[in-house]
This record gives structure tokens, C-alpha cells and sequence, in this order.
């Protein structure tokens, strides 16, 4: 849709020509937000949703970090699930001069580019001249880049896209100078695969480094799968040292066997880049890589957990290298033992931890720790009147451990820790007042009191001496002997809405507890 002062049109070849004209040119769904369609490394998101296409040239922008990947999204599903429905995006065009010469193909002269309402856009492209197809995309040449009116950035010639598709191509090339890596040039290729995965390909030229390559891997092919795969690689010619990063997150759920895994590889070299040419404050100065892959089952009352973890030190001082290799936990919640009032939960997880026994060793100490505990529980609810509830709960703890080391670095083979845990909750009475809240009569709200009065007791027999010997994992080895009341005043405020006439909802809103 167009509006000029003045017009010429062939009625045979159905060209013509638009003098001082401003209109819409096209319409492009815009889906940022989406895995698989975020701005391609050298093509960021301008204000409006626009995305400028894979050849925008820009010899002014500043020289990247050797091993930060390009900005890219990371297409989770997560994103997916929450993200916005697409939206229809205008471009609006105004021109000295609009020539038609096709069917949807436009030439112009003195021309503005935006996807911005109003008189005063938030962006927009100013060029001398400017090649526009429908639905295709816009070639322009000496363009000026401007913010609200004020020129930003001069381009001798520029590609953005009007398709609803992403397009492979090069992308924005990059060049830069500095005094260590002297000077430098990016080129990157965008490989649009299929609607669920896409691939940057880049290759780094430092004149006095060498040569970096890399690539970054995007997929989601379903609802409930996504991940994405970074690595990069340089044989520095200037102290003939090696750098290598590879970065995979993978996240999935199977439906149908109710399973859900995740994961992450994060490897670095002997020579970490982060170190070396990284920008960013938090990878500079982390000190170990972290992998692990975790998958999880659910079935009924119970669940069995599986963790695979390997966590590498990169510090030169202190060897903290950590590896869980595996652990497997399996929970079952309380569940009623046949016609009897008694109920049975447990926790029991089997773990091989291989660690630094002795972390400030130069060459470190490492040894694969077993570790096997058992936790099952009996419990007896009980109300003795109607407002009044009480739990006792009892249970045993065995704990075996395949190996330990004290304070003096004496090794212990094989040794086991016992614990007797008992522990009573009392609630009630419980105080209610239901209040109206003048929305309608459909609304209220409910004003809970809460007391609870709680005992636990945990017998350690023999805890001086597991304290010593015992190598500290997670919470199962810090447990200590324990004899504690703890009162409880506990005030909750809950939200019933009705839905229907016979169904409603009900939504805490509020909690206070004190302690």
C-alpha cells in the first residue's frame, strides 16, 4: 500500500513510477524469541523486532572475543513454551522516487527503511538508493544507520531480509586491530538446516595467532528435546600454545516412559581460553569446567535418580577435581503397609565419588570413593481429637564408605556409620476465618493459623570417629547427632475462585512463618 503526490503507470507492462511516496511495503512475522529464528551471530535484533539480514556491512564493529561465541539465542524449549504468539511486523517505506519493475520487484531513490510507527522511529535506514523485493528482502547502498533521527553508522551497502523464513548466508564479516592479536577478520556462514536446527560457522583470522575456526550447533526437533553445540579451536602460531572450548547442553523428556534427561559438556584445554581471551568477568575467573548428565523416573510414589557428574579443575594452585561417577538414588514416598495404620518411606542411593584426597598436593591424590547408604522409615499418624494431628517417625540409617582419610592423611578401608533418627510432628489446631473479597461472591479468602510442635532425635553411636575419617560429599556425610524442639507458628492466606458451579480452585497466596 502506497501513497504519492504524483504517479506513471504502463497499463501493457504494468510498470511504473512513485514520486515523493511513503507506505507499507511488506509484512514479516516476527519470531523472535523462538528457538531456531534469534538474530545469527552479525545479525542483532534492531528496535521494531526486525531482524537485519546475514549481510549487513558494518567495517566499523569492534574486534570480538577470541572464545566467546557470536550472540546467538539459546532455543530451549522453555522458550518456546512461553514465548509470545508471532507477530505481524510493517515495513515502512518513504521515498524521493519507487520504480516498479516487477511483479514484486522495486527500485528507489532517496529512501527510508523502518519498522517503526510514528513520526519520530526508534530506527531507521537512510540510503541513496535501494533494491526491494516483496516477501525477498531489501539491498541498499550508502545507507546511514539512524537512532531516533541521529545518524549511528555509515553503510556502504546492506541486506536485510522481508522473507517470514530464515535464509543461509555470510554473515556480518568483522574486522578489528589490536597489539596482541594484531589484525583480525571474522567471517561466519548462517546454515538455516530446517525449521528445528540451524549452524554458525565461523572462521577467526588473528594475524598473530593464526587462524580460529568454529561452530555453533542450534536443534529443537520437538516440543520436549532442544540443545545446542559450541566448540572452537586455535594453534596459537605466536607461542605455538593450544586452545580448544566445547560447549553441549542437551535437555529432553520422553513422554510415553515419563523420563526426563539433562545434560551439559563444558571441556577447555590444557590451556584454558577463558583465561587468555575472554572478556567476561565470571569465565575468566571460574575455576574448574562442570559436565554432567542426569536422567530422572517417576512411577507411582517413587523415583530413581541417576547423576553423572565431572567437575575439572583448571587452577594451577589447588586440584579440586570432582567426579561423580555415578550416583543412583532411589525414593519411594509414604505409602501405607497393607491394612495396618503404619506407613513406609525410604531414601537409598549408591554413589562412586572420585575425588583429591588431599586437594593442596601438587600432583594430587585421587581415589574412587563408594559409597552406599540405606534409609528407611516407619511413621504412624495419628488424631487423637479432631483438631489435632501427631506424627511419630522412625528410622535407620546404615552408611557404608569404602575408603576414608583424617586430619594426619591415615588411611581407613571399609567402614560403616549406624544412626537412629526419631522424630514427632504435632499440628493443631489449625484457625480459620473465611473473609469475602468484594470482587463477587464466587471469591474469597481463607486465613489459616497453624501450629506445629516438632521433636527430632538422631543417635549417632559412633560420631566422633566417623567425623574424622569420613570425606565430607554432600548432606548424607555431614549428618550429626541431634536432639532439637522446634515450634512453629505458621499463617497462610489461600484464594478460592470458582470455576464452574460445582468445581473451584484454591491458591496460597501468602505464608508466614515464624520459627
Amino acid at each position: 500500500r502506497m501513497k504519492a503526490r504524483r504517479s506513471r503507470f504502463n497499463l501493457k507492462t504494468h510498470q511504473g513510477k512513485l514520486y515523493n511516496v511513503n507506505g507499507i511495503m511488506s509484512k514479516k512475522t516476527s519470531t523472535l524469541g523462538l528457538p531456531g529464528t534469534t538474530p545469527p551471530p552479525g545479525g542483532t535484533a534492531l528496535p521494531g523486532g526486525a531482524i537485519p539480514g546475514p549481510a549487513m556491512v558494518n567495517p566499523l564493529m569492534a574486534t570480538p572475543s577470541l572464545a566467546t561465541p557470536p550472540p546467538t539465542g539459546t532455543g530451549t524449549f522453555e522458550q518456546t513454551a512461553n514465548a509470545p504468539p508471532p507477530e505481524k511486523v510493517d515495513y515502512y517505506v518513504k521515498g524521493q522516487e519507487l520504480t516498479k519493475i516487477g511483479e514484486k520487484h522495486y527500485k528507489t531513490v532517496n529512501t527510508t527503511l523502518t519498522t517503526c510507527k510514528g513520526s519520530l522511529p526508534a530506527w531507521m535506514i537512510e540510503s541513496k538508493s535501494a533494491d526491494l523485493k516483496v516477501g525477498d528482502r531489501a539491498y541498499f547502498k550508502e545507507a546511514i544507520f539512524k537512532v531516533r533521527y541521529v545518524p549511528v553508522l555509515y553503510l556502504p551497502a546492506g541486506y536485510i531480509s522481508l522473507d517470514n523464513e530464515r535464509k543461509s548466508g555470510f554473515l556480518t564479516p568483522v574486522l578489528g586491530n589490536s597489539t596482541i592479536n594484531g589484525f583480525s577478520v571474522t567471517n561466519s556462514y548462517y546454515w538455516a538446516i530446517d525449521p528445528h536446527s540451524d549452524a554458525t560457522i565461523f572462521a577467526n583470522y588473528m594475524r598473530t595467532r593464526g587462524v580460529q575456526p568454529g561452530i555453533e550447533y542450534r536443534y529443537t526437533p520437538s516440543k520436549t528435546t532442544s540443545g545446542t553445540f559450541y566448540a572452537n579451536y586455535l594453534q596459537d602460531t605466536s607461542n605455538d600454545q593450544t586452545f580448544y572450548k566445547v560447549n553441549w547442553g542437551h535437555s529432553q523428556r520422553l513422554v510415553e516412559s515419563n523420563i526426563a534427561i539433562n545434560g551439559r559438556l563444558d571441556l577447555v584445554g590444557d590451556n584454558n581460553p577463558d583465561k587468555t581471551f575472554n572478556d567476561n568477568t565470571l569465565d575468566r575467573t571460574r575455576r574448574n569446567t562442570d559436565s554432567f548428565l542426569t536422567a530422572n523416573k517417576s512411577w507411582g510414589l517413587n523415583s530413581l535418580d541417576v547423576t553423572t557428574r565431572y567437575r575439572r579443575s583448571t587452577d594451577d594452585t589447588v586440584n579440586d577435581t570432582f567426579g561423580v561417577l555415578p550416583q543412583a538414588t532411589f525414593r519411594t514416598q509414604k505409602i501405607p503397609i497393607g491394612n495396618t495404620p503404619l506407613y513406609f518411606n525410604q531414601e537409598s542411593s549408591g554413589s562412586v565419588f572420585y575425588t583429591n584426597l588431599t586437594p593442596t598436593a601438587p600432583q594430587g591424590d585421587f581415589a574412587n570413593v563408594q559409597r552406599y547408604d540405606f534409609h528407611p522409615q516407619l511413621s504412624l499418624p495419628v488424631k487423637p481429637t479432631p483438631w489435632l494431628s501427631v506424627t511419630p517417625t522412625l528410622g535407620l540409617r546404615e552408611t557404608y564408605y569404602s575408603q576414608g582419610i583424617d586430619a594426619q592423611n591415615n588411611r581407613y578401608d571399609g567402614f560403616t556409620r549406624q544412626l537412629f533418627d526419631f522424630n514427632t510432628m504435632v499440628e493443631g489446631p489449625k484457625f480459620t476465618r473465611i473473609f469475602s473479597t468484594g470482587e463477587d461472591d464466587s471469591t474469597k479468602l481463607k486465613h489459616l493459623i497453624e501450629p506445629r510442635l516438632a521433636y527430632t532425635y538422631i543417635s549417632n553411636s559412633n560420631e566422633a570417629e566417623n567425623q574424622q575419617k569420613t570425606k565430607v560429599f554432600d548432606n548424607i556425610d555431614s549428618i550429626v547427632g541431634v536432639n532439637r524442639l522446634t515450634y512453629y507458628f505458621t499463617q497462610r492466606l489461600l484464594k478460592k475462585r470458582m470455576i464452574t458451579e460445582t468445581q473451584s480452585e484454591n491458591r496460597e497466596i501468602l505464608k508466614f512463618e515464624v520459627s
